[in-house]
């Protein structure tokens, strides 16, 4: 069972965080595993770990979120409380979430725990995908674990860079703290080669791919101070699909969840509103695309890589030529 960071004096955030979302969430939320559709260095199918918060009305509205790198379900407390509550959705769907394979409390596909490891990113679009059909959408995801025989093989920035509420930040610290098998120090060289061949851009995205796209209505929202992904390129994306909606979120870093309430609430307002079928063509959270251009961070991200090779060669060949290999 997770466990709640501990409480701390003067912090109205934390007082909230403790007195009202913490006991809401152990009453209502009902947590889950069901089998990987991939196998894991040892041969087994690690365990997926999910939650859910049913709905309190008799709608039947469902809203699947999927998180984003080294992160777990169980960070997001507060937006599952905020989301549910008479603010937002007051309890007019039931809301899922999932912790990928390698991160969060699921198991671990790579033999290192604080690794991550895929050998392709399909594996993590193949659980996505039996999540969403067969926990969410098939009446499985009660809380109890799914179990499946015939199963067969079938994917780091600083702080400063996500938030700029710190906060909120050090509170999902604590909690990374107070439950330290959610962490993940980082990624292995052989998941950044797979991130390369399924990165998507302009070059990667054919005709079947928005063909797909073009079915449904999408929302994508960008936020203005992102460091960590390319906007220039969300907005090159949008400009392919037939209906998207593209929204920036005005002072925002690169997790509007966690930001300052006037970010998050814009965030979540314009999420709504577009579940609704509204609208709001005067958004006052709106900005100018001011996001720095794709080359300018692929040239930043090249150079860090440059660095890193120079600096684990610096230190190989000292080895190598104290134990006279070299």
């Amino acid at each position: 069972m997770p466990k709640s960071p501990k409480k701390e004096s003067g912090s109205p955030m934390m007082t909230r965080f403790v007195d009202e979302v913490e006991p809401w969430w152990d009453e209502n939320h009902s947590p889950g595993t069901f089998p990987s559709r991939t196998r894991g260095v040892n041969g087994a199918f690690p365990d997926v770990h999910y939650t859910c918060v049913k709905s309190t009305t008799k709608a039947k509205n469902v809203l699947v979120i999927i998180p984003g790198w080294n992160e777990s379900y169980i960070k997001y407390k507060e937006n599952f409380y905020d989301l549910c509550s008479k603010k937002y959705l007051a309890g007019t769907c039931d809301i899922w979430m999932m912790d990928h394979c390698s991160q969060g409390l699921s198991g671990r596909w790579g033999p290192n725990h604080k690794r991550g490891w895929t050998t392709d990113f399909q594996n993590y679009v193949r659980d996505i995908d039996y999540f969403v059909k067969e926990v969410v959408f098939a009446g499985k995801g009660k809380g109890s674990k799914v179990s499946d025989k015939d199963t067969t093989d079938v994917p780091k920035a600083s702080e400063n860079e996500t938030s700029s509420c710190q906060e909120r930040l050090d509170l999902w610290n604590r909690t990374r703290k107070a439950n330290e098998t959610v962490c993940s120090g980082g990624v292995t060289w052989g998941w950044l080669w797979t991130s390369e061949w399924n990165r998507i851009d302009e070059n990667t995205l054919t005709s079947e791919m928005v063909a797909n796209l073009n079915q449904t209505k999408i929302q994508l929202m960008c936020c203005e101070g992102e460091t960590i992904c390319a906007n220039s390129n969300m907005k090159t994306f949008a400009g392919g699909v037939k209906e998207c909606d593209l929204v920036m979120v005005g002072g925002s870093r690169h997790e509007a969840f966690m930001e300052f309430d006037p970010q998050r609430d814009f965030f979540w307002g314009e999420c709504v509103k577009f579940w609704q079928g509204k609208k709001d063509k005067d958004r006052k959270g709106a900005v100018e695309w001011t996001a720095k251009p794709a080359k300018f961070l692929a040239l930043k991200n090249l150079a860090i890589l440059a660095l890193v090779v120079y600096v684990w060669w610096f230190f190989a060949s000292r080895i190598l030529a104290m134990l006279g290999l070299l």
